[in-house]
């Protein structure tokens, strides 16, 4: 069935069910409900966040307990005071007065809904920080279940200064423009910037009125919304989200130098003794980005690294691709080393990862080397030639001839 418009509660002297069951139920514990999030606490590393009470009834009895949200392991739980200030704001108030003031440039809609409402799902993304050379670090991207609605997507995004934009996909380009500016939604002209065909983003002055405006005539999922509102309410994402200690590494890594990290941890298993399996440096015909590969294999028992392949690209360049078991602990270990491992299956900005699989990027494939080399065995011929096809940056591969007399 399809949403249709709630009545405007910022007009109506009786807000519409759908406004007020959404902030009521984001003001709430969603473990002891109906208490408020007066005393919320931040659970580690999920980013969740509970009340107080709840977090010591459940380690009652108990070392460990695990987010009731996400089903995460606990590490630690932290004071989340940006919720507890902006709880404490507001729960004095009732709906009605909440809606009338949560901003000071919607104040009434003097255009009516052009549209259906939308029914939001998460489509990609869960506010992990993005591995990649941008100022883009985290997002979240919904889609419309709902046909022929208004809003057709919805992305909520997070750059490296902790500012937080929305940016929406709609139809009916006229009317809905005229919409949104009625309601302190600063559309701009066409063509410029923030504004393409049927699509806007949000600015440092509206973020809060698009995402007003979206909360009030359609359905955001429950576990997403006080998170979303959080975010857009604080206006730091950084303030609101927790850093796990690779993701602050992700943050602070210069794109645009070729310094290499030092190795600065230990590995989670056995180093490997490899052994090649392929034919040297051989040639890949069917490969559509791969022209020349030397593949090694473990030959030790248990080892953290099993495989080790060096790729020569048609392009002329040289990538490593390693497969590993012990996902969670190898990537944090990697990423230890200063190499930019993912933690989630993706293919873009040119980073390679898939499940127990890492291709590296750029001058990365230098580190990973030098990582390998650290706690694993290649053997001497190999590894010479290696060593000349990664870390030779005035040459491509094409210009290395492979030598049986190498050692």
């Amino acid at each position: 069935m399809a949403i249709q418009p709630a009545k405007n509660p910022l007009n109506d002297p009786l807000p519409s069910s759908f406004a007020i069951d959404n902030f009521q139920s984001a003001l709430e514990c969603p473990v002891l409900m109906p208490n408020t999030l007066t005393d919320a606490v931040l659970l580690t590393p999920c980013g969740h966040s509970i009340s107080e009470v709840a977090c010591r009834e459940m380690y009652k009895g108990k070392e460990s307990i695990n987010c009731p949200l996400c089903s995460t392991r606990v590490e630690a739980w932290y004071p989340n005071h940006a919720l507890r200030s902006l709880v404490s704001q507001i729960t004095g108030m009732n709906v009605l007065q909440l809606l009338r003031t949560i901003s000071a440039e919607v104040k009434e809609e003097p255009i009516p809904f052009p549209g259906i409402g939308a029914r939001f799902v998460l489509a990609r993304g869960d506010w992990e920080v993005l591995d990649c050379p941008t100022d883009l670090v985290r997002e979240m991207h919904f889609h419309s279940t709902t046909k022929g609605s208004l809003f057709e997507e919805m992305e909520i995004i997070g750059y490296k200064t902790g500012a937080v934009f929305i940016i929406i996909k709609f139809i009916g380009k006229e009317k809905t423009i005229a919409y949104l500016n009625s309601c302190g939604v600063q559309v701009p002209s066409e063509g410029s910037r923030g504004y393409s065909e049927r699509s806007y983003r949000s600015n440092a002055y509206d973020t809060k009125a698009l995402f007003e405006v979206i909360a009030r005539h359609n359905e955001i999922p429950k576990q997403t919304f006080a998170l979303i509102r959080d975010l857009v309410y604080v206006g730091d994402w950084r303030t609101v989200t927790p850093l796990k200690w690779y993701e602050k590494a992700i943050l602070e890594r210069d794109y645009s130098s070729n310094r290499i990290k030092p190795y600065t941890n230990l590995p989670p298993g056995k180093g490997a003794q490899f052994a090649v399996t392929s034919k040297d440096w051989e040639d890949v015909p069917d490969g559509i980005e791969v022209a020349k590969k030397l593949e090694l294999t473990s030959t030790t028992e248990g080892s953290f690294l099993q495989k080790m392949a060096v790729l020569g690209l048609k392009s002329g360049t040289v990538h490593i691709l390693v497969t590993f078991t012990g996902k969670d602990e190898t990537i944090f270990y990697l990423n230890g080393c200063g190499l930019q491992v993912p933690t989630k299956n993706c293919f873009n900005s040119g980073v390679r990862y898939s499940d127990h699989c890492y291709q590296s990027i750029g001058v990365e494939t230098e580190l990973l080397l030098n990582t390998i080399t650290q706690h694993n065995t290649i053997p001497a011929k190999e590894l010479q030639f290696i060593r000349k096809l990664v870390i030779d940056q005035d040459s491509t591969w094409k210009e290395l001839v492979w030598q049986e007399e190498q050692v």
